[in-house]
């Protein structure tokens, strides 16, 4: 388990033990891991080539920028400044991202090794950078309600091609904690009525 600061952290790992998972626990060295220019790299080149593709009016980030401009609190209520960061994303360092990748790799392969793991849980989207940056198969399952009534999730997080293994401890701790709750849509009726 990655350790966290998250107040239902020892909850989470006591229905991992109660669900008979050796549960160890394990801190993700993130240092000098900067996922930015490989998200930058993505968005641009993905973006452009999935607007081309599908013939889209607007073609590049740029434009899209223009777009959400005219109107930003019903075009982009979220990641306006990401996708602007992006839209100047110019050549991309392809040798720091492949050490990028190759460094989160190294360190989670390096924890597999000394636990014998297989996978990792976190809490939530808690402590995912490295297994990102690494392309790491993540998958979060419905584990718990806060206080006030928010879901809470458990993240597995799997190994390079093991996205398999992945989704069967998922659906398994699934199964055996019944959490996930069917979401009240009264509100969104309200607010198609609206």
């Amino acid at each position: 388990m990655v350790k966290s600061d998250h107040p239902m952290q020892d909850e989470l790992r006591q229905v991992l033990a109660a669900l008979e998972a050796v549960v160890v626990d394990v801190e993700f060295d993130e240092r000098g891991i900067d996922n930015l220019q490989i998200i930058n790299h993505d968005l641009f080149t993905d973006f452009k080539n999935f607007t081309t593709r599908y013939h889209y009016p607007i073609q590049n980030l740029a434009d899209l920028v223009s777009f959400n401009q005219k109107n930003l609190q019903q075009n982009a209520c979220y990641g306006q400044r990401l996708i602007e960061e992006a839209s100047n994303y110019q050549t991309p360092d392809k040798l720091f991202i492949t050490q990028q990748i190759e460094l989160a790799r190294k360190r989670l392969n390096q924890l597999r090794q000394a636990y014998q793991l297989s996978a990792f849980v976190s809490f939530n989207y808690d402590k995912v950078l490295l297994p990102a940056v690494g392309g790491y198969p993540e998958l979060t399952v419905p584990f718990a309600f806060d206080a006030q009534g928010v879901p809470q999730g458990a993240t597995f997080i799997g190994f390079k091609d093991e996205d398999a293994e992945l989704l069967t401890l998922g659906y398994a701790f699934e199964q055996a904690t019944k959490a996930r709750r069917q979401p009240d849509l009264t509100l969104l009726a309200q607010i198609k009525s609206f």
